[in-house]
């Protein structure tokens, strides 16, 4: 689908669909009659007639259709209903995009356009912009290659913004500008839940590992480096290791970099979890918790759309990404409960559960990354079911060191709609993963499960080194669409992050 920008008002009258947001006030108004009279002024009495005829307030996610006449020609025009302007923030706009975008899907058009009339002083072109287009863009999408087309189906091929007087203010190479700039986001988030979404038997290790190559490939200032298993287990990354040993589609280390040219300047680590496909190992998992597993690699599909974002600007930060890729299998050759690990940190660990697999891989990858220098790591993965049962799928969890470095972030996600919830570091929780057969064990117990996880991650820090656990295992794998979140896997938390990496207090 394409997002076309219109400049010109009578650009905006040649239009067949018109979508046109209205808050409650806007009903009653004065304004709300000059912007029937704009878009279709023979038909304004009759339309404000059927609007009071049909009752239509405005109420949120209400939508009210007329079918009109111009220069005989049929065209329609949409108002959907936002509620309460006195309760509608800034941010609730991509969300609204992403509604009214559902609201339409039955309508079978194939193109739109969106009449944004009420922008003020208080909310910038560069804001709304933003979230009337992601929500549109996100909303779109659909991993779809499996289904056979039906050759008479009408696609949606174009939706069409006018933004009001207000683009007048910015300069055509601002407004392209904007517009580039959201769509490198949305590119970057259909890449990674087109990673997640894509089968087992086509996303494995190896495809994931070539997926990240080529998609950085020549890319300026950004360095790959791959690990094959080989090299895993001589670097000492038995953790790991040992998670893809029950496949035969062995794991892989991979790394991207982006180097600043900021002399002295300083090191975020970013880490994910890759398992592209998770049995449960030896501790099977029943058949019903198997399905959607091919998605595990969530956290490491994030951080792939944040490094595809990011690295398109000059940054005065170096900036690592590390990805540890396997799948978690059963065969003769794969890793048991009971056995004994000593991976990259030079930890060992007991393995009560290799079900608890993603955390051990990120324990080496975390481990590695503290090793080549970092002065703040934030680590993203799908690993507990805990989160999910405390948290539901629209939230994700946070477990860290320093509350500091949660509070920076925070800004950035109220900013991009997308929730996290930090969770206490308890002191006291760190008892529940100690071993009395190795220094650490890699099952907290039956409580806390999502906080004795992000402990055992920490355990892996250098000392002094800002720490943040994102448990996405909810958010990133979807049972049904939420909002601009489409089922499967989402594409969680890509914003919020580059754009706390981008324009947030990463380092103050």
């Amino acid at each position: 689908m394409k997002i076309k920008i219109l400049k010109e008002r009578e650009e905006l009258k040649k239009e067949n669909n018109i979508l046109v947001p209205i808050f409650e006030e806007q009903v009653e108004t004065q304004k709300f009659t000059t912007m029937l009279t704009f878009l279709t002024p023979s038909k304004k009495s009759t339309l404000e007639e059927l609007v009071k005829k049909w009752s239509f307030k405005a109420k949120k996610g209400e939508l009210f259709q007329f079918d009109y006449e111009d220069n005989k020609e049929l065209k329609t025009l949409f108002l959907y209903g936002l509620g309460k302007k006195d309760k509608f923030k800034l941010i609730g706009f991509k969300r609204a995009m992403s509604q009214s975008f559902r609201a339409l899907s039955n309508k079978k058009l194939s193109t739109y356009s969106i009449f944004v009339p009420w922008t003020t002083t208080s909310w910038k072109l560069d804001s709304v912009l933003a979230k009337v287009y992601l929500g549109t863009a996100l909303t779109n999408y659909k991993f779809d290659k499996y289904i056979k087309k039906d050759e008479d189906k009408i696609e949606l091929k174009q939706v069409s913004l006018f933004i009001n007087a207000l683009y007048e203010k910015f300069k055509d190479s601002e407004v392209k500008k904007l517009v580039k700039e959201n769509k490198v986001i949305a590119d970057a988030i259909e890449n990674s839940r087109n990673l997640l979404n894509e089968t087992p038997m086509n996303m494995y290790p190896e495809v994931l590992k070539d997926s990240v190559l080529e998609l950085f490939k020549g890319r300026k200032g950004v360095k790959t480096k791959v690990m094959d298993f080989e090299e895993i287990k001589s670097k000492g990354m038995n953790l790991l290791a040992a998670v893809g040993m029950g496949s035969d589609k062995k794991p892989y280390f991979v790394e991207i970099s982006y180097k600043s040219t900021k002399k002295g300047a300083k090191t975020l680590s970013l880490v994910g979890k890759g398992i592209t496909y998770d049995a449960g190992g030896y501790s099977l998992k029943p058949a019903q918790h198997m399905v959607g597993m091919h998605m595990d690699m969530g956290g490491s599909a994030m951080m792939i759309g944040v490094m595809d974002i990011i690295t398109n600007y000059k940054l005065d930060f170096n900036v690592n990404c590390y990805l540890v890729i396997a799948e978690n299998l059963i065969s003769g050759s794969a890793y048991k409960v009971s056995d004994v690990i000593t991976g990259y940190g030079k930890k060992s660990v007991e393995i009560l559960n290799t079900d608890a697999e993603g955390r051990l891989a990120l324990a080496d990858g975390i481990a590695y990354a503290c090793d080549k220098g970092t002065d703040k790591l934030i680590e993203a993965s799908t690993l507990t079911g805990a989160v999910l049962s405390a948290l539901g799928q629209e939230i994700a969890g946070i477990v860290a060191n320093n509350d500091s470095f949660v509070k920076d972030f925070k800004e950035s996600y109220e900013k991009t709609e997308e929730k996290f919830w930090q969770l206490p570091a308890e002191e006291n929780y760190k008892e529940l993963i100690k071993s009395k057969v190795a220094d650490l064990k890699n099952l907290g117990g039956p409580y806390a499960g999502t906080i004795t996880a992000g402990l055992f991650l920490n355990e892996f820090i250098t000392e002094n080194v800002d720490f943040m656990h994102l448990d996405i295992a909810g958010a990133a794998m979807l049972e049904k669409d939420i909002d601009f979140y489409n089922m499967g896997g989402s594409g969680f938390g890509i914003q919020a992050l580059s754009h706390f990496i981008l324009k947030g207090k990463v380092f103050n």
